[in-house]
């Protein structure tokens, strides 16, 4: 959150970019202001995952690869500012967003761990069920191969 007079100040949201203004608005905003956290949520975020429809979804799901190429874009126009002026953005920028495609593959990796590990419980309990079922079947199998008189009593 911060005020109007800020937002102004630091020249509002980049309307060139055809997403990701509020990042390059943080971005510009960090380098004059202090970051401090909220102890408590105070607004929440929705990501529709599985929206068809653009007015359903937003920029993050359904507009992903225009993410990445304003993303990409940004990173290279920032890079060569640190290049030519010594504009320590880029470098940050390019550290960010490293980082965070690190993140990203760890989230795909731990869910594939999880998918994994739920298979395996599956096996697990079916296997542990086959087991119990062939004993069971072999000892009414073997029961069943005692001579009649042994079987009644």
């Amino acid at each position: 959150m911060y005020t109007r007079e800020t937002w102004k100040s630091l020249g509002g949201y980049n309307e060139d970019l055809a997403v990701a203004e509020d990042w390059d608005f943080n971005l510009r905003f960090v380098l004059e202001h202090d970051v401090v956290v909220v102890p408590r949520a105070l607004n929440s975020y929705c990501i529709r995952k599985n929206a068809v429809k653009v007015s359903e979804g937003n920029t993050q799901t359904l507009g992903l690869t225009l993410h990445r190429n304003v993303a990409t874009s940004e990173l290279n126009r920032r890079i060569r500012n640190y290049l030519v002026d010594g504009d320590r953005v880029g470098e940050l920028t390019a550290q960010a967003l490293i980082g965070m495609r690190q993140e990203n593959k760890l989230k795909k990796l731990r869910s594939l761990v999880k998918k994994v590990g739920r298979k395996v419980g599956r096996i697990d309990s079916r296997t542990e069920f086959l087991k119990a079922e062939t004993k069971r079947l072999l000892s009414e199998r073997a029961r069943q191969r005692k001579p009649w008189y042994k079987r009644i009593l």
